[in-house]
């Protein structure tokens, strides 16, 4: 499985351009961790992972790197923007590892991304497509529904989907 890197401002699995790729050419790098039942998570709670290595999601699966989740907004903070202060705060031994973080709810009815965030210098080198396809495949046959979305997440999903975000629960976007 290629190993991810950044030169200048391309982003590269081995030797070829990240966005060329298939999702299937670097599955190897990602990493899902879901929850059937509940737990101390929520049923259904899901993260997806895409790493800069298949040697580094060996290590997040095998419980050997720390996982990066995407905090909840502060809840008297308004300046407080989580899908990116994610990426700010002090990093674990091995965080530096993982490049996009997808955060939501899979049950039998649908695929619901909550949150989902690139790290800096990473962005629109389709990332979070190939987390989002990741999830379809495993859980096929189920509908993809999106949290309220910043401005950047609706942009990313018209791309994605071909159409503007809709609420599916109720939800407002983030602006």
């Amino acid at each position: 499985m290629p190993v991810i890197k950044k030169q200048g401002k391309q982003v590269y699995a081995d030797d070829s351009p990240l966005r060329s790729l298939p999702v299937q050419a670097v599955r190897g790098n990602i990493v899902i961790f879901h929850s059937p039942n509940e737990t101390f998570l929520p049923a259904g709670f899901t993260l997806a992972f895409f790493m800069d290595s298949e040697e580094s999601a060996q290590a997040m699966k095998d419980g050997k790197l720390p996982y990066k989740m995407v905090p909840n907004r502060a809840r008297f903070s308004f300046s407080s923007a989580p899908i990116t202060d994610v990426w700010k705060k002090a990093n674990d031994k091995g965080q530096e590892s993982i490049l996009g973080v997808v955060q939501g709810i899979v049950d039998a009815n649908e695929i619901y991304v909550d949150k989902m965030t690139v790290r800096p210098g990473y962005k629109r080198h389709t990332i979070n497509s190939k987390l989002i396809q990741a999830l379809q495949s495993n859980f096929p046959d189920r509908p993809t529904n999106f949290s309220g979305p910043t401005k950047d997440g609706s942009k990313f999903i018209k791309s994605f989907t071909g159409s503007d975000w809709k609420p599916a629960h109720g939800e407002q976007a983030e602006y």
